[in-house]
């Protein structure tokens, strides 16, 4: 590609739209292109800080007031449709507590995500928005980031109680770990400890490995509204969180 990329093109890139790979190798030799990237990224954090909670409050009581009859839903669709499209353009994945306490999943549709794998009992079963985590529940975690220059993850947990816990890479080591091959999960297994929840899962992707006190700092100062972050340590990055509710072991799932 000549000629700098259009806004549409950078945004396509950012969120894994088709045919990105002419404007990927253009952004990699492209300065200005990629000034232009990073600047894009703060655009969407600063839209999902200041704009996104009232945006879905208006989506959630639309949803709670929608008409139940079948034949009605085929006539509630194109709205529906409507709203959904431009919160997959404009949002990042997120996982959020609902006012009953439990997770609710806000995702960008071709957004990098986590996706998370839950062994409890002997019995193995992918995490839904509706399940909640236990103490002693193993945690298998596939990355599927989206930039064509990452690298490179970090997974840490916050807990109830506020502690910071890296989980990939492990305690004692300071930087993020390479990403498996495409659909792979990351190696071995998180045991989740009796602390309270919720889980407030962190999870970063970067074409370069990160320090984690780089990425607790980032955490930790948008743990409030769970905000994601476009630049961590002035490297452009692709984030998110997940939220899980935690029960105690004794109690019902």
């Amino acid at each position: 590609m000549s000629t700098c990329l259009s806004d549409f093109a950078l945004d396509n890139l950012l969120l894994g739209g088709p045919d990105t790979q002419a404007a990927a190798a253009h952004l990699s030799g492209c300065e200005a292109c990629r000034r232009r990237r990073d600047q894009r990224l703060l655009q969407f954090e600063d839209f999902e800080r200041d704009q996104a909670p009232s945006f879905w409050r208006e989506v959630r009581r639309r949803h709670e007031q929608r008409p139940q009859a079948h034949w009605r839903l085929r006539f509630a669709l194109p709205g529906a449709v409507v709203i959904a499209g431009v919160a997959l353009l404009l949002l990042a994945p997120r996982l959020h507590l609902n006012d009953a306490g439990r997770a609710t999943y806000r995702a960008a549709k071709g957004g990098a995500y986590l996706q998370l794998h839950c062994r409890r009992a002997g019995r193995a079963f992918s995490l839904s928005p509706e399940d909640s985590v236990r103490p002693g529940d193993e945690l298998r975690f596939v990355p599927h980031p989206v930039a064509a220059d990452a690298g490179y993850v970090q997974v840490a947990s916050i807990d109830g109680t506020g502690r910071y816990a890296p989980f990939y890479p492990p305690a004692g080591q300071g930087q993020s770990v390479p990403l498996p091959p495409s659909g792979q999960p990351l190696d071995g297994s998180i045991r989740l400890d009796a602390a309270p929840g919720p889980e407030r899962l962190f999870f970063v992707f970067s074409p370069r490995p990160l320090p984690v006190a780089a990425v607790q700092q980032a955490a930790q100062a948008r743990l409030g509204g769970l905000q994601p972050t476009g630049v961590i340590d002035g490297v452009p990055v692709e984030s998110g969180w997940i939220v899980l509710s935690k029960v105690g072991a004794g109690e019902a799932r």
